[in-house]
């Protein structure tokens, strides 16, 4: 596979320590791949392949002080990575404009918070998210108007079901603002309906046959919609 620079793949564009993500660009009606790699120098480089070519495109304005250890978050046709910015240790939100391919960087109400336990960006009613845990509640904030830092919201606080229990996220909020959450206790992953209005948890139990299976790190579930748009379509 080639490039359009001269840098010999790109500092590892296909490497397996690359974080690959997959998104469907609705602008040339195709699939793109973007891949995150750290060169020698710990500079981040950003490549971004197109299925059906032969080549990596490498975008050049990525901010390169940004560790980006989990696959992007597709919202309102943008890819977008919650990083950590070393100079100032909090977190921010990077993101990659598929169509322009031109990247910025977005506040959310927790980059000045060092002190949360667990901070992790999400997608719920097709807004970006952001998921917090402290030592009392899980707290979801979701940006309304995508870009507008001033249109984060607090959309519900989750409660500590007790010890040993981890949320991790919530996969779908529904128009009753009844929670589906998945969660991990002592290694154990499990499924959950929380009732924001009632303030009450309910763990199904069609899902027993899973309470014994441990799930990898890499291995988390996601709520995901049919479509009609094949990646295989065109080839």
């Amino acid at each position: 596979m080639k490039n359009d620079t001269n840098n010999n793949l790109m500092c590892g564009a296909r490497d397996n320590q690359a974080t690959k993500t997959k998104f469907y660009d609705r602008f040339t009606n195709n699939y793109k791949i973007i891949a995150i790699s750290s060169c020698n120098n710990h500079n981040k480089v950003v490549n971004v392949h197109t299925l059906g070519t032969d080549y990596w495109r490498r975008i050049q304005d990525f901010p390169n002080h940004y560790p980006v250890p989990r696959p992007g978050i597709f919202v309102s046709d943008a890819a977008n990575w919650l990083a950590h910015d070393r100079r100032s240790n909090a977190s921010i939100i990077v993101s990659l404009d598929l169509e322009k391919e031109l990247s910025q960087e977005l506040l959310h109400p927790l980059c000045d918070n060092q002190q949360e336990n667990y901070i992790i960006l999400g997608v719920l009613r097709d807004c970006l998210c952001i998921f917090s845990q402290s030592d009392k509640f899980f707290d979801v904030w979701i940006m309304k108007e995508y870009g507008n830092g001033q249109s984060w919201t607090k959309l519900l606080s989750v409660p500590q079901m007790g010890d040993h229990y981890i949320y991790t996220k919530p996969l779908y909020i529904s128009e009753d603002d009844q929670v589906l959450m998945y969660f991990v206790k002592r290694g154990k992953f499990s499924l959950a309906f929380y009732d924001s209005i009632n303030d009450t948890f309910k763990i199904p139990e069609a899902q027993n046959n899973i309470h014994d299976l441990m799930i990898p790190e890499v291995c988390i579930p996601e709520v995901h919609f049919e479509s009609l748009i094949s990646p295989l379509s065109q080839y």
